[in-house]
């Protein structure tokens, strides 16, 4: 919905201000991190100094943790908006019921939609790069069988399903790719995921979730419809949501608030908190009680998410403005089961998944007997170069170059003026 007073831009004016001046030459590699695991691709010398600047993080899956096999359980499963997800890989190892060190993800909105024939699906949303989670170390693929880890043991929601990827290929970009397209490529893919959901699951509209910890950070919230507003054109930004309230459900952060600052054909993006494991949770409006989008990813203070109506538009031929025609919301109240919390999850696999110890080489030497480093300093340590042999010349501090200081420069700028923290 757009009014006389919106103002309408292109996604590529706005990205192409900030990178006026940064040079395209010197091919190279850039790493996007997307939920912890590295994406490498091939691009550009200044693709991979404004990407690093940026510090991209995708709110997405938390990898490594643990994943079941559906299990018996004593009662009616009921999922529903900020549930959690778990997405085995196939080497993923089921003990007692749950499949460790596999991916884990949240839930959207669930409800019933009519496809291009009339036939009516019960489905639940979530992101895309959850459903089609991929380990770049390996190459393996997640099995498309999607699990709810109940207290009693995991239980599968379905095994079909439908969604899109949000993060560019390395095809998708060669030497004539501009910087606003490749903005546009990485900021505005689409990034939802479709489940279907088999019969011996309920669903409820109660928006709710626990943090990774199981803390409780508000209560349920009754998601009556899908916010539905005009279809943006690809590469048209819109400031028509500026100001308005957004909440989120995931199963990392838990319930979190903040407010909308601008949207894209495929992002609402907004100051509000979400974090790996948080990804396909639920975003919806506190005043309208509308569901938003599903938890997408996010560039230091902002949050994306992806709308769920162009979502369904897309997916089910729905004209533009009639998606809750197509698209009917659940409607029970039912309070959602009780679920397994991350933190149980990465206690379970510690507890029964061997670790191994990092090699420390000459810096474990050094250490006092009964000296514990801890993981994330170890990994570091394993992982870092071997150290030169004396003399190390001496290297004068790199400078940034005139170009890319200005497109550093224009986004804090930006910043600073919105009233946001720098980026870099």
């Amino acid at each position: 919905m757009t009014g006389s007073s919106t103002e309408n831009f292109t996604l590529g004016f706005i990205f192409g201000e900030l990178c006026k001046g940064v040079p395209n030459t010197l091919s190279g590699t850039s790493f996007l991190y997307r939920n912890g695991v590295a994406h490498t691709m091939a691009s550009s010398k200044k693709v991979a100094t404004l990407t690093a600047a940026l510090s991209v993080a995708v709110g997405g899956f938390v990898p490594g943790i643990a994943v079941a096999e559906a299990a018996p359980a004593n009662s009616d499963v009921v999922i529903g908006p900020g549930s959690p997800l778990r997405m085995p890989f196939p080497s993923s190892k089921n003990i007692d019921g749950r499949h460790v060190q596999s991916p884990m993800c949240s839930l959207g909105v669930p409800g019933t939609v009519v496809d291009q024939n009339g036939v009516s699906h019960r489905v639940i949303m979530t992101a895309g790069h959850c459903v089609v989670a991929k380990d770049l170390d390996t190459g393996e693929e997640v099995t498309g069988q999607f699990f709810i880890p109940t207290k009693d043991g995991d239980k599968l929601v379905n095994k079909d399903y439908m969604g899109t990827d949000v993060m560019p290929e390395e095809s998708d970009f060669d030497e004539n790719t501009t910087m606003p397209e490749f903005f546009n490529e990485l900021f505005n893919s689409g990034d939802y995921g479709i489940i279907e959901v088999q019969d011996d699951i309920k669903t409820t509209s109660m928006s709710h979730s626990v943090d990774e910890f199981g803390n409780v950070h508000g209560e349920p919230v009754q998601i009556v419809g899908i916010e539905d507003k005009r279809t943006l054109d690809p590469m048209e930004i819109s400031v028509d949501n500026f100001g308005e309230p957004v909440c989120t459900d995931g199963s990392r952060t838990g319930r979190g608030c903040g407010f909308q600052v601008f949207r894209v054909r495929n992002g609402v993006w907004a100051i509000a908190p979400i974090d790996h494991g948080d990804s396909g949770g639920n975003a919806y409006n506190p005043e309208t009680r509308e569901a938003i989008g599903v938890n997408s990813m996010g560039i230091g203070p902002l949050s994306r998410f992806q709308p769920i109506d162009v979502a369904l538009e897309e997916q089910y031929d729905i004209p533009d403005g009639q998606v809750n025609e197509r698209f009917k919301v659940e409607t029970s109240t039912e309070p959602q089961s009780e679920f397994r919390t991350i933190d149980e999850d990465v206690q379970y696999t510690k507890q029964h998944v061997p670790q191994e110890e990092p090699d420390l080489g000459p810096i474990g030497e050094l250490l006092p007997e009964g000296v514990e480093v801890p993981p994330e300093i170890a990994d570091i340590i394993s992982e870092s170069p071997a150290l030169p042999e004396l003399p190390i010349p001496e290297l004068s501090s790199p400078q940034l170059s005139g170009s890319t200081a200005q497109a550093t420069q224009a986004v804090s700028n930006l910043s600073s003026q919105a009233g946001l923290p720098t980026l870099f």
